[in-house]
């Protein structure tokens, strides 16, 4: 297994869930993205592959789908905090992350906490509220 730069870890951590993305532009911006960001370092494509951990003797690796309890793993610990204070700082974020938490604020309503792919952006969002206050 090939070690990837530390420094490069979040911003790949970043741009692989954008991969799953049901927009194919997205999806290519994002692998466009993410094949600068590894060649920023002297890498490819072929080096983040040989840098990711082999499967387990259990078979596959699952989906988040398949274990619904992980759902939230990525999540800020108290992610109902984290979007409240999101929400209430919506006037110094741009239209795409105010509908992203205005999303997320509806499927809270009816009990839903973020999926595995929401949960990054969120933290995210918060970590820069926090910072910026």
């Amino acid at each position: 297994m090939t070690a990837l730069p530390r420094d490069l870890r979040p911003r790949l951590a970043r741009l692989i869930p954008l991969l799953a993305s049901p927009v194919s532009g997205e999806v290519l911006a994002a692998a466009s993205a993410l094949e600068r960001t590894l060649a920023s370092a002297g890498l490819t494509l072929h080096d983040l592959a040989a840098a990711a951990p082999e499967p387990t003797a259990g078979g596959p690796a699952r989906s988040s789908a398949d274990a619904p309890a992980e759902r939230t793993a990525r999540a800020p610990a108290d992610w109902k905090t984290a979007l409240h204070e999101c929400l209430t700082a919506t006037a110094r974020l741009g239209p795409k992350d105010r509908d992203f938490l205005m999303s997320l604020a509806e499927q809270a309503s009816r009990g839903r906490a973020p999926t595995d792919r929401k949960a990054p952006w969120l933290a995210e969002i918060h970590a820069r509220i926090r910072r910026a206050a």
